[in-house]
């Protein structure tokens, strides 16, 4: 499985933590708000970590994604780029 990059790491991040707050996943408008970009930029970092296999996007779109594999082994702890 390819790496992430540090921006993706972060929005994927971003999800479990909001996820553990709400009991909800973001939608894409609250991600791009908290990183200050566009929703189009959330959706590529998204597509992306689909591809390299560490999240699966499921038919109920970006509100939907499953994290892949051990998750919590690859995830790092608090490593929010935007903030």
């Amino acid at each position: 499985m390819a790496e992430l990059t540090a921006k993706q790491q972060a929005v994927l991040n971003f999800i479990a933590d909001f996820v553990q707050r709400h009991g909800y996943q973001p939608s894409l408008r609250e991600m791009a708000e908290s990183f200050g970009v566009n929703h189009n930029a959330i959706r590529g970092h998204l597509t992306t970590a689909a591809h390299k296999g560490k999240i699966e996007i499921l038919d109920g779109g970006y509100r939907s994604i499953r994290f892949r594999g051990d998750w919590k082994k690859w995830r790092t702890k608090r490593a929010h780029a935007h903030k």
